[in-house]
């Protein structure tokens, strides 16, 4: 967050999405492979799946 900060111009905005659902927050720490991400978040690199 520091480094967008920097590097944004004065009264600059930055805008981060993230994947979410309505809920929990889901994450599983049993999944460790990028197969596996793929199958539960959509997306070989995500962790988790906010929620709203």
């Amino acid at each position: 967050m520091s480094e967008l900060l920097r590097i944004l111009k004065p009264k600059g905005k930055c805008y981060i999405q993230t994947p979410f659902k309505t809920g929990d927050i889901y994450e599983d720490s049993d999944i460790k492979t990028e197969e596996q991400s793929l199958l539960h978040f959509g997306q070989e690199d995500h962790l988790r799946i906010y929620s709203v």
